[in-house]
């Protein structure tokens, strides 16, 4: 999402890096009972941001973190709940138990919120992940990455926050080209509710799919959730909020290339103009500039996938950070995916990018 910064790309994945490692404690009360107060709710509206439910099919449980997105004080009410209001005071945070399937509005009085969910996957497969809520509802929205080969299962959620039916479409992008499905060309979001599409059902398998969703009426949030069971990979499910802009630089502060580290930096160009990017590679050490990374050809409507241990070779290992540009400013939007099927770590994790250091 355009102006994200380095911290809101990595806040979901602090959220659940903190629940797996027992930091947070999650109840329908505040974190600390003791500072933060309970009032009336007020009619005023500032600001909300909106987070989505559990993801359909899949055995889960939600928690969600909300709190002032300045770390000024704020008054945080949560909708659809009968929690009161919970005044803030500086930095601190709020947790929840979402114990319904359907999507929270979390509303700012007198300051602009922020929040995120964090999802336990129960079964059919286990794991942690973690999703950012939508600063804004668009009319655009955009995926980079995602598949629907054997093995990988890809749902679209939708979420309309007003009182008026949206209606949207939903384009695919290949290495190829557009594709287009005649199922997927009105696809109504009613009022204060959400739409699940699943993808696998809609277009033969790829390795590597981006996707547009454009508001034909009205405007949404939107989120992909990914579960991957395959042979060659260990089980693992993702969340991610989409992208609402195209911009020319992206940053990716935080990845890894190595053994059993299988990363990709996905790149989707909606655009009319071919697009020419680079890709620069930060270690602890240097920043590198492969040459199998300089000036990729990205052409006008299509999806580029870069599987990126490959192009930087066995020189580089460990904890690197990634920097995508668009060498001739064209739009582009771009997006990282990690299978981890290491000793230490497994599972699946993808996220966009940001658009400013």
């Amino acid at each position: 999402m355009i102006g994200r910064s380095k911290e809101m790309v990595l806040g979901s994945i602090l959220v659940a890096a903190a629940l797996a490692a027992g930091l947070l404690e999650w109840s329908i009360h505040p974190v600390r009972n003791d500072v933060i107060a309970r009032e009336e709710s007020s009619p005023y509206v500032d600001r909300a941001v909106f987070c989505p439910p559990a993801p359909e099919g899949l055995a889960s449980t939600v928690d969600l973190v909300a709190s002032s997105r300045e770390g000024t004080d704020i008054r945080l009410g949560f909708e659809p709940s009968r929690e009161p209001i919970f005044s803030l005071v500086g930095d601190q945070a709020v947790g929840l138990e979402l114990e319904r399937d359907e999507p929270i509005d979390v509303v700012g009085f007198g300051a602009l919120p922020a929040a995120s969910v964090a999802t336990t996957f129960e079964s059919p497969m286990k794991g942690l992940g973690a999703a950012a809520c939508a600063t804004d509802a668009s009319d655009e929205w955009f995926f980079p990455a995602g598949s629907s080969a054997i093995g990988f299962e890809e749902k679209l959620v939708l979420y309309n926050p007003f009182p008026d039916e949206a209606v949207v479409r939903v384009t695919f992008f290949t290495e190829g080209g557009e594709i287009n499905k005649a199922g997927l060309a009105d696809i109504a979001v009613p009022s204060k509710d959400t739409t699940s599409i699943s993808i696998n059902k809609f277009i033969l398998q790829r390795r590597a799919l981006g996707m547009r969703i454009a508001a034909l009426r009205g405007r949404v949030s939107a989120w992909k959730s990914v579960s991957v069971k395959t042979e060659e990979s260990p089980t693992g499910v993702t969340s991610t909020l989409g992208a609402t802009e195209t911009a020319t630089e992206w940053y990716f502060p935080s990845g890894a290339v190595g053994e059993g580290i299988d990363e990709r930096i996905s790149i989707l160009n909606p655009t009319g103009k071919e697009a020419i990017v680079s890709i620069s590679v930060v270690s602890d050490e240097e920043t590198i500039q492969p040459r199998d990374l300089m000036e990729l050809k990205v052409p006008r409507a299509s999806q580029l996938d870069v599987k990126l241990g490959d192009a930087v070779g066995p020189k580089v290992m460990g904890s690197v950070s990634v920097v995508v540009r668009s060498v001739n400013s064209t739009g582009i939007v771009v997006e990282r995916s990690v299978i981890y099927s290491g000793d230490r770590l497994t599972g699946y994790a993808s996220e966009i990018g940001a658009t400013t250091p």
